[in-house]
């Protein structure tokens, strides 16, 4: 197509499962002028003879080396026509009203540079278990605690995404996305859809359930220092720095309680405190005290509440 309004990104890594049936929805949204690129991230499966059989106009395939979910999305971005760029992941399920209402929301709100949709979850068996609408007002202020936005909620004008594109960097992977709104939230207003447009799927193969503690720490010390170099990052959040990285000590504190690493787990309880003495009032600060305080008693702990404010 070559005026399309909008470009879907779907990065593929070994989801031949997955594919017919997510192009098959896609194909059927109700509105129409959208582009859909596929980027098979190096795929060992079957990915690559399925993405051959797809026959549509509106639809591009390229293949690359595995570089990981930034990479390919940033590779996908940069041969988008579309004026915005919405990127879906491919074990997720699409509404029929998700590119619709995303243009309807467009116009009304005279075409911001970002902006989400909301979404809700659903179990292995399909089952609706919650929701996420976001918030109106202060978007930052929830945002710079957890990332509720899922990375197909966004839509991101273009020529707004290529100056400001995901960081490829692997070992950053599952934070990717966050670490990019963060630096778009401090550059510009997000604006909010009401419009729920698609489902997250539950699965126990899903990054974010296979990531180690060592990793989940790698990942988010790359995350600080990424965020904590970048001057508008700086300049929007500066009264919050302190509390955002006491936050991601005690989510490393959490993970290694939850390996059963009590010595590292303590330390980082006592750097988050260093950090910020407000962290005492955070619900996962508390979590892991008590948790942490249980395993050097022996007894059994549970993280599931704890874990719900991940990121």
């Amino acid at each position: 197509m070559t005026n399309p309004f909008f470009t879907i990104v779907i990065p593929l890594y070994n989801r031949a499962a997955f594919i017919p049936e997510l192009v098959n929805t896609i194909l059927k949204q109700e509105f129409t002028n959208f582009e859909l690129i596929l980027v098979n991230d190096g795929s060992t499966d079957q990915t690559q003879s399925i993405l051959n059989e797809l026959r549509d106009s509106r639809i591009t395939c390229i293949s690359t080396p595995n570089q990981e979910r930034g990479a390919a999305r940033n590779q996908g971005a940069r041969l988008a026509k579309g004026k915005y760029i919405n990127f879906f992941d491919s074990d997720d399920e699409m509404r029929s009203n998700h590119l619709k209402d995303a243009h309807e929301f467009c116009k009304k709100e005279n075409y911001p540079l970002w902006f989400h949709t909301c979404y809700g979850f659903k179990n292995e068996h399909g089952e609706i278990i919650g929701y996420e609408y976001g918030v109106e007002k202060n978007p930052e202020s929830k945002l710079i605690k957890t990332n509720y936005l899922g990375c197909n909620s966004v839509f991101v004008e273009r020529d707004f995404f290529l100056e400001n594109l995901f960081c490829d960097t692997r070992t950053l992977a599952s934070s990717e996305d966050w670490e990019l709104w963060l630096r778009l939230m401090a550059r510009q207003p997000l604006k909010r859809c009401k419009s729920l447009t698609f489902y997250i799927l539950q699965h126990k193969n899903r990054s974010i359930h296979t990531i180690s503690a060592k990793n989940i720490i790698q990942r988010d010390t790359l995350l600080l220092n990424l965020l904590l170099a970048d001057a508008y990052f700086l300049k929007k959040f500066k009264n919050q720095l302190s509390i955002f990285e006491a936050d991601r000590y005690t989510f490393f504190a959490l993970h290694l309680i939850e390996s059963r690493d009590k010595k590292n787990a303590f330390a980082y309880l006592l750097k988050s405190f260093s950090t910020s003495k407000q962290v005492v009032f955070r619900k996962r600060f508390i979590a892991c005290c008590k948790n942490l305080f249980l395993l050097y008693l022996g007894f059994s702990i549970g993280l599931q509440k704890a874990k719900s404010s991940v990121k």
